[in-house]
């Protein structure tokens, strides 16, 4: 099945994200998010060929506020990764199907299962435990609260992202692709001015927009063509979710970072009990 393909294409692309954003630490926010969005449009662009502007007002009102939600969850999302260890920041990710529980409940008046409720108490007690203890005070608590903040942004727009999808003439594709040229935009306005970029910057920026591109792609090509799969796109979004494992052992393998291994535990059951939590939502 294609959509499981690109949904692993999707996990491994946002892994990579992560990892070059870690590294493209002498870059700044803005421009990572400009270049990564407008990257995005770019591949998105041969839709808009035959395709019709939604007209609802509801869609442009949503689109425009997951647009701004977005960017400053992007913004707190890069220095999280910049400032803290993956090992550390990575795993507060697995809280987003929780935090989409109250604002699911509230828009659109559908409650968890009670199945969800046990995987509910994997996430949070995994990162009780993650969090715990001297060794994440000694990491400092700005790269946490940054983390945290971008992943309460994250699990709102994506259950608005439900509402401006059902009201594109075109679903997932045509709100992406508007989603990717309004933020551009918005980010080309508040740099001001062209970038400009050393060689090295160059090098560390590439790595970083060619996969927050193809993640993105991915993950739309692989929601739309799950359509027809019951809970399909519930599937898509927990092997993608899936990522955060990946960050955890890049952590330690690729930058070192040392952890107590009941806390490397503690992280990898959060993940888990995550994608649990989706999947039986």
């Amino acid at each position: 099945m294609v959509w499981i393909e690109l949904s692993l294409l999707a996990m491994l692309a946002a892994a990579a994200k992560a990892e070059a954003i870690k590294r493209a630490v002498a870059i700044d926010a803005l421009t990572l998010l400009f270049f990564s969005r407008l990257a995005a449009f770019l591949l998105l662009l041969p839709w808009l060929a035959g395709s019709r502007l939604p007209q609802e007002p509801q869609f442009w009102l949503v689109t425009l506020t997951t647009v701004v939600l977005t960017l400053l969850a992007g913004l707190m999302q890069i220095r999280a990764l910049h400032e803290g260890e993956l090992t550390r920041v990575a795993p507060m990710q697995a809280l987003v199907p929780v935090l989409m529980l109250p604002f699911t409940a509230l828009i659109f008046g559908e409650y968890p299962a009670p199945l969800a409720l046990f995987f509910l108490l994997g996430v949070v007690g995994g990162l009780s435990v993650l969090l715990g203890g001297g060794e994440w005070a000694a990491g400092g608590m700005r790269p946490l609260l940054l983390m945290l903040g971008a992943t309460l942004l994250y699990a709102l727009c994506t259950v608005l992202d439900r509402v401006a999808i059902a009201a594109a003439p075109e679903g997932a594709y045509s709100y992406s692709l508007i989603w990717n040229g309004i933020s551009a935009l918005l980010l080309a306005l508040l740099l001001r001015r062209r970038p400009t970029l050393s060689p090295d910057q160059g090098r560390l920026l590439l790595p970083v927009v060619l996969a927050t591109a193809v993640a993105f792609v991915a993950q739309q090509y692989a929601v739309q063509t799950s359509l027809s799969v019951a809970n399909g796109v519930t599937y898509v979004k927990a092997i993608v979710m899936l990522n955060i494992a990946l960050l955890l052992f890049a952590g330690v393998f690729l930058f070192g970072e040392q952890q107590p291994r009941r806390k490397q535990v503690a992280a990898l059951v959060a993940t888990l009990s995550a994608i649990g939590l989706l999947l039986a939502g």
